[in-house]
């Protein structure tokens, strides 16, 4: 995600607002800033309830949003346990639908 993207911000918002739900059914959530500014990724995350917070220094460039071809925030994955891709929910919607809710 990066803090300065409307889909981003309402993608985060529903995550926030499920994620009790989410945890209850054994899923985590890691979320990485696209964002260059260290001061508006912390102060952006700060009200995500999930622990796993972070920020790519090199923004869009970087080598996590390169490793999982991101070319648009926001962009989820779900991954297993053993970092294999198994789902691309394209909303948040999707996730829950996935996830069984």
């Amino acid at each position: 995600y990066q803090s300065d993207c409307g889909h981003c911000e309402t993608a985060i918002a529903a995550l926030k607002s499920q994620y009790q739900d989410l945890v209850a059914k054994g899923i985590e959530i890691i979320s990485i800033a696209g964002d260059l500014d260290p001061n508006t990724f912390a102060t952006y995350a700060a009200s995500f309830p999930w622990a796993a917070k972070y920020r790519d220094v090199e923004g869009m460039n970087g080598i996590n949003f390169k490793n999982y071809a991101v070319i648009g925030t926001p962009t989820m994955y779900v991954l297993d346990s053993k970092g294999v891709i198994i789902q691309k929910p394209a909303k948040v919607e999707e996730l829950l639908k996935w996830s069984g809710k």
